[in-house]
């Protein structure tokens, strides 16, 4: 008994050392004997005898020690970046060609040089002007030669993401995300928005998304005036579509300007939103496609009554002379929905649809101390609410990427796009490099430098944002809001303010429902919505310039009807429709 004893605690000893433990061990003896009998314990004051011959370890004495309670200690995870040998991959991107004289494209963009040389990645980017894209796009799938990364493909291809994975365009991105993108679902995982957005209808993931958040957001651009002329003239700022003609024609009257009102040459996007005083959406060369819904309903304004009552109003000030009587030649309008800067500078326009970054351009180009400010955007009577033109939190296509099927290292890919989603990475998207673009404050918040603000080429603060930060068409990232507040100026954040005033977003169409769309709708809805956006544009331009008198309206809505607008409106509610299935499931 008394060996057995013996041969238990040394046991016990010899298992708290295997187990890398010190204190441990010297609980495991404590335990052990605790649980001998206490006429056990009283046994070791008795001599003990000698055997006349050693005796071998007893068999069972094994099974108290097994090789898997040997607890071995963790390997510390090595990190995946920087690359110890330099890895590549291809990059099918999309940019707006305005860095003529400043860079070539995006090989340039300080977000993927700065990355790059941080994580020892390089890579090799097909890079696509936006004019002609939607066709070298339709090219690029057509070959089947896909580049491992597509910016912006939900965007872009003309059926649904989950057939776009069966067909072994893309890949679904889910498992991989999972396994290499912890820092991008943290963030996607914020708000149900940014989720029910970036899922498929069959619950996939086809795209890393950008995303945007509600807290400090303020428009980029809305309606500009020329201040010191409503100074001069003893003038408020106007708010009802009356008061902004009552402006305009004191402009016209007293200041000259022989077209104060700074239609776009498309006809439809005004300085002062419009459209959203009537309570629709039409489309624009700019930003829209003219479909908008209320209360899950979907509605296409150019069929509606509030358009007709819009360009009764339009018809009217070009009658004028409010509105420049050769507006359609001003081709650079028909993209940006801005006036030609030459226009501004002259004197001939006084209210105009600009942007908040350039609101001192604008002064500086006048000249003479002129003064320009942000105005509320336009309302039909004065209490209205607005239900358009507020930006909401989800996710943005126009910022994703897609991995084809022909990429050969996923995790490289998928781990370099969640490096944006990291702390480090996200201050480079957000702001650059410090010391360049953006210096600390005295409360330790990122704030830029004039090479964002007054850029010393002589870049617009649009475009060195796009250079120089993620923007809002560089790639996946969380856009920080809070920038706001430090790098835009009194005016500036005032004009911001002023343009989301009493709006409340409630008619707009969730950001990517329309990627819920099968090819065959897809295909259908194209072929019928080509012919009819070509008939209204033309009948819009007609309509203000007198060509076509207003009492036809009912004619052109027939035309439309004719040629199947309620069938893409059919199309469009169907898509509608399993968003918000996705949302109550």
């Amino acid at each position: 008994m008394k060996r057995y004893l013996s041969m238990i605690l040394v046991l016990a000893l010899v298992a708290a050392v295997l187990s890398g433990c010190g204190s441990a061990a010297e609980s495991a003896v404590q335990n052990a004997s605790e649980s001998v009998p206490e006429t056990a314990a009283a046994a070791p004051e008795e001599p003990e005898a000698e055997p006349e011959t050693p005796e071998e370890p007893e068999p069972a004495a094994e099974s108290l020690v097994e090789p898997e309670e040997v607890i071995e200690p963790e390997e510390e995870e090595v990190a995946y970046f920087p690359l110890e040998e330099t890895k590549s991959f291809n990059y099918w991107f999309v940019y707006p060609p305005f860095f003529e004289g400043f860079a070539e494209g995006p090989q340039d963009y300080l977000m993927y040089t700065e990355a790059e040389e941080r994580l020892n990645v390089s890579i090799d980017f097909t890079a696509i002007p936006i004019p002609g894209a939607a066709e070298q796009f339709m090219l690029m799938i057509a070959s089947g030669d896909y580049n491992d990364v597509i910016l912006n493909f939900p965007g872009s291809y003309s059926g649904s993401l989950d057939e776009a994975i069966d067909q072994e365009i893309i890949i679904d991105l889910t498992e991989p995300l999972s396994e290499f993108a912890p820092d991008y679902l943290a963030t996607q995982g914020k708000s149900e928005t940014r989720v029910l957005g970036s899922y498929t209808e069959a619950g996939r993931q086809a795209a890393i998304y950008g995303f945007q958040t509600d807290d400090g957001r303020i428009p980029k651009f809305g309606p500009v005036i020329r201040q010191d002329w409503l100074d001069e003239l003893g003038l408020k700022a106007p708010v009802t579509v009356e008061e902004y003609h009552d402006v305009l024609a004191a402009f016209r009257d007293e200041k000259g300007a022989a077209s104060a009102y700074g239609l776009a040459a498309d006809g439809v996007t005004t300085p002062g939103n419009m459209q959203g005083a009537y309570g629709i959406v039409v489309p624009s060369n700019n930003d829209a496609n003219g479909f908008y819904q209320v209360d899950g309903k979907v509605h296409f304004g150019p069929t509606e009554e509030g358009f007709r009552e819009m360009l009764t109003t339009l018809n009217s000030w070009y009658s004028e002379g409010l509105i420049d009587s050769n507006f359609v030649s001003d081709t650079s309008s028909a993209t940006s929905g801005e006036v030609d800067s030459s226009r501004i500078a002259s004197g001939a326009v006084g209210l105009w649809r600009g942007y908040a970054t350039n609101l001192s351009n604008y002064e500086d180009n006048i000249g003479g101390g002129a003064k320009v400010t942000g105005i509320p955007q336009m309302k039909k009577n004065a209490g209205d609410t607005l239900h358009f033109g507020l930006d909401t939190d989800g996710a943005a296509a126009n910022m994703s990427v897609s991995v084809s099927t022909a990429c050969e290292d996923v995790e490289l890919v998928v781990r370099f796009f969640n490096y944006y989603f990291t702390e480090e990475g996200s201050l480079l998207a957000n702001y650059g490099t410090e010391g360049f673009t953006f210096e600390y404050n005295d409360k330790g918040d990122p704030v830029y430098t004039e090479v964002i603000t007054a850029n010393p080429q002589g870049m617009t603060m649009d475009v060195a944002l796009a250079l120089y930060t993620g923007g809002t068409t560089g790639g996946p990232y969380e856009i920080d809001n809070s920038k706001n507040y430090y790098s835009y100026t009194e005016a500036q954040m005032s004009a911001g303010n002023a343009w989301k005033q009493d709006s409340d977003g409630a008619y707009q169409l969730p950001a990517t429902y329309s990627g819920l769309l099968n090819a065959a709708e897809q295909e259908e809805l194209d072929s019928l919505y080509n012919d009819i956006v070509t008939t209204y544009r033309e009948n819009v331009l007609q309509f203000i310039i007198g060509q076509r008198p207003l009492s036809e309206f009912d004619d052109f809505k027939n035309q439309l009807e004719e040629m199947g607008i309620a069938r893409c409106i059919e199309i469009e509610q169907g898509a509608l429709d399993r968003y918000y299935a996705r949302a109550e499931s």
